[in-house]
């Protein structure tokens, strides 16, 4: 399972190394959050601007909605000209819209402050799974770019069970079947038999030489540590 970084930034800590056993949800990595802190800073600061301006604004909409009744009242009585009830209501409808625009700019606001957050947050690397670190793509204080391919730091594998891919040639196919006992040796396990059942066979074939194999998959508990991956059975 790759670990990749969704920010750019240097790559400030490593936590792990190569042959570490990690659960999910530890902490691997750290990126230079400067930039993504400075970003939701500036979100928070905006909007606490914003949010001043929507109290001067509400308190503009009332007096401007005050101002309106009264020019009703009076333009019943006529006791005000056309043209400063005309205004009122004109003043009226401009502090509405512009109390409805500045609620609009809070939420757009407060949706950027979601994304800066979210991006702050990826700057901390942390297990998506429990398993072994199995190689480290990246060392610390590399520059990583994820604008466009999100760059891998480490690799995390789950050792406790091996899947082993054996070729099975194009004459033996037919007389394979899922479910059926298998084992294998290795090179370094002497005369040591892993077992286990046939789980699957690849229906696409490899072709070698002009020889034509076919992928089968067992899978075999590895719970003694001893079969490592990219081993030949």
């Amino acid at each position: 399972m790759d670990v990749g970084a969704q920010v750019s930034g240097q790559l400030q800590k490593l936590h792990v190394q190569v042959g570490d056993v990690v659960e999910e949800g530890q902490l691997l990595a750290e990126i230079d959050a400067r930039v993504q802190e400075s970003r939701v800073d500036a979100s928070r600061a905006s909007i606490e601007a914003q949010k001043a301006q929507l109290v001067s604004r509400q308190a503009a909409l009332v007096l401007a909605r005050a101002n309106a009744d009264r020019q009703e009242r009076l333009m019943t009585d006529n006791a005000t000209s056309q043209l400063e009830h005309d205004n009122a209501v004109n003043n009226l409808a401009s502090a509405e819209a512009a109390l409805v625009q500045l609620q609009k700019q809070i939420e757009q606001s407060s949706a950027s402050l979601i994304s800066d957050e979210t991006q702050l947050e990826f700057s901390k690397i942390y297990a998506p799974a429990t398993g072994t670190v199995v190689s480290i793509e990246m060392i610390e204080g590399r520059t990583l770019n994820a604008s466009q391919q999100a760059p891998n730091i480490l690799r995390i594998a789950d050792l406790s069970t091996m899947t082993v891919e054996a070729d099975i040639s194009e004459a033996d196919i037919g007389s394979v079947r899922r479910d059926m006992d298998v084992y294998f040796t290795t090179l370094g396990g002497g005369n040591r038999r892993w077992y286990g059942k046939l789980r699957q066979i690849l229906p696409t074939p490899e072709v070698l030489n002009n020889v034509v194999l076919y992928t089968g998959l067992f899978d075999i508990e590895n719970t003694d540590g001893a079969l490592l991956s990219e081993m030949t059975a």
